[in-house]
This record gives structure tokens, C-alpha cells and sequence, in this order.
């Protein structure tokens, strides 16, 4: 029997999850944010610390008890049920090595992926109290002290004019070289990170480039920067699939998109 069409509308306890999954997120990373916990290298020598292994443990326990038959991939520990028809993609601590030195720009990132396709997302910024809410078809919410309510990508559609926050400034094409797009745009801003994704949907970036992102990095990304208008890709301008690690452009415009294109290639 062929699969139901994706209901636009993801289920209220879906999305009630996603924000208490967000929740514990934030609970147990602050508890350990600046307290000296270790931190310890991963076999291909990225950080893992003690609140990614507790946090994601936690919010396994919490999918498995609302939804057993939902699947989970997630940062730290093997898959639960990946072919499973709805799959959770959760990184608990997005940004260990800012998380480490005390920068508060880490986050906790959280995709609901139903039939193939990526349905809620979350970006969560522990640290910042700030959250990112998107829902596919649907505008992203950002959530503060001061509320919740719906944002839009700012409506640059000039290279000239635009804002680029990027993790990755150099090209490889030669050692230093820079990729050819920051010297197109008015200003660059360094860093990268989940943040830079919220900021471009609420309008204060223009232009996200990241390399080397899993799927439970980019999936809620994407999410969140086209609920508010813009256009996520990778860097080749081909569309994002669930799996395998991607370099990742993020644009506030169709247009703006089309002319980074052009100067990431």
C-alpha cells in the first residue's frame, strides 16, 4: 500500500516533542556550559564532551517513551530504527569546540524527517535563550524573552549589498586562497555556527556558507532559513538530501542565491 502524501501539518505532539527535546537540550548543556567538564576527541578527532553524550542520552530516552516507533539518528550514539517511516535527527550540542572555550554560540539542533522528507526543525541557542521554530510550508517563529513570532530573510538581491557570515574562508584551491564570493560581498563576518542560520532568517545576515555539515546539522538549518524566505543549498546550487555531509550555502534571496553560486564554484 502505497505511503499517505506528507501532511503539511506535522502532528501538535510532534511539536510539542521537538520544543521539550529543545528544552532538555538547553536544561543540560548550561548545566555544564563554562564548568570545566572534559572534553575528549571522537575517532576522527572532533570534541565530544560529557553534556553531548548526557544530552543526547536524554532526549533518546524522551523519543523512545512518545514515539517507539520512530526512528533516531543522532550525533553521539548509533541509529534507532532508521528506516522507520518518521526519524528524528538530533545534535544535543551543535559547536563543542565554541561550547569548550566558553563562546555561547553553540546549539542544540533538532529535525523531525517524515517519508524522505525533513518536516519540523529546531535551532536551539542554549547560551543566547533564543529558538528557532520552522515547520515546513510554513513561516519560522523565533522565541526570545520578548515572545514568540514569525521572521523574514531580509530581501537582498545584490552581492554588493549582502552580508556573509562563513566557517570556511578559504577555497583549497591553493593554500590560503580565499573563496571568491567574500570578495564580492560588502562584509564578511567570521564564525559560521547554527547562529548565523537564525540570524539570516530574522534578517540580519544575508549569506551563510558552512563546510563538512552532517544531516543533522543542515537538515533544521535549511528548515529555518526557507520558513523565512530564503533558499539552502549546497555549495554547488544542488538541492540538500537527508544523508551523507555536504559544504552548505544559505541565501536570503533567490536571487542572491543564484549570483553565490556562481562565485563558489
Amino acid at each position: 500500500m502505497p505511503l499517505a502524501p506528507l501532511d503539511p501539518h506535522p502532528d501538535p505532539a510532534d511539536l510539542a516533542l521537538a520544543e521539550r527535546l529543545a528544552d532538555m537540550g538547553r536544561e543540560i548543556t548550561l548545566r555544564h556550559f563554562r564548568g570545566g567538564g572534559a572534553i575528549a576527541s571522537k575517532d576522527d578527532l572532533s570534541p565530544v564532551s560529557v553534556a553531548d553524550l548526557e544530552a543526547e542520552d536524554a532526549m533518546r530516552a524522551a523519543i523512545a517513551a512518545a514515539r517507539p516507533d520512530h526512528g533516531i539518528e543522532g550525533e553521539e550514539r548509533s541509529a534507532t530504527r532508521p528506516g522507520a517511516r518518521c526519524v528524528w535527527h538530533i545534535d544535543p550540542l551543535d559547536g563543542t569546540r565554541p561550547f569548550a572555550t566558553g563562546t555561547p554560540t553553540f546549539a542544540t539542533l533538532i529535525t523531525l524527517v517524515v517519508d524522505g522528507l525533513p518536516l519540523l526543525g529546531v535551532v536551539e541557542l542554549p547560551a543566547l535563550a533564543e529558538r528557532w521554530l520552522a515547520v515546513r510550508g510554513q513561516p519560522t517563529v523565533h522565541i526570545d524573552a520578548q515572545g514568540r513570532r514569525q521572521v523574514r530573510a531580509r530581501r537582498c538581491t545584490d552581492l554588493a549589498n549582502a552580508w556573509l557570515s562563513t566557517s570556511r574562508p578559504y577555497s583549497g584551491a591553493a593554500p590560503g586562497a580565499r573563496i571568491p564570493l567574500m570578495d564580492r560581498v560588502a562584509a564578511v563576518e567570521p564564525g559560521g555556527d547554527s547562529l548565523s542560520y537564525g540570524l539570516l532568517a530574522s534578517g540580519r545576515l544575508d549569506l551563510a556558507v558552512d563546510a563538512g555539515l552532517d544531516p543533522h546539522d543542515y537538515l533544521p538549518l535549511k528548515l529555518v532559513v526557507e520558513g523565512a524566505g530564503g533558499v539552502v543549498t549546497d555549495c554547488a546550487g544542488q538541492p540538500l538530501p537527508v544523508s551523507g555531509i555536504r559544504d552548505i550555502l544559505a541565501a536570503a534571496t533567490p536571487e542572491l542565491h543564484a549570483q553565490a553560486v556562481r562565485w563558489m564554484r
